[in-house]
């Protein structure tokens, strides 16, 4: 069984993660519905002493398409280990997507928790292949 286990096992591990910005703002008289352009960004620090160790940065802005009614900033950073040589794996390709898809269910959620708001219709974010968007 224990065999088993350490096949399954990814090499990818998040060690730890947390928001670094979360930051919603809406003025009084807003629209009911209001269109929304989002953006999405990632970032990848690599560990100058460590090179299996890696930040991943996930970030999302949000703005109204009127006259800047709602801002949303959020910022996530996934800190991860890579236990794999880096000539079996391309090691950035692989924080690249697999770290995104990691971190973005909470990105989600976040968001859908700082949007519901009174006045204001939440924002649910479907669950999507997020590392697919980034290769457009």
């Amino acid at each position: 069984m224990k065999e088993t286990t350490n096949l399954a096992k990814s090499v990818l591990e998040l060690k730890s993660l947390y928001f670094d910005t979360i930051e919603f703002r809406r003025k009084e008289n807003i629209v009911a519905n209001p269109e929304l352009n989002m953006n999405f960004s990632r970032e990848v620090k690599q560990d100058a002493q460590n090179p299996n160790h890696f930040w991943l940065t996930l970030g999302t802005n949000i703005t109204d398409k009127q006259k800047d009614a709602v801002v949303i900033n959020l910022s996530l950073v996934g800190e991860f280990i890579v236990s794999a040589d880096k000539d079996s794996f391309d090691i950035l390709r692989l924080i690249k997507e697999n770290g995104v898809a990691i971190l973005f269910p909470y990105l989600r959620s976040e968001l859908t928790l700082l949007t519901t708001q009174p006045g204001f219709q939440p924002i649910v974010l479907p669950a999507v292949n997020i590392a697919k968007m980034f290769q457009k």
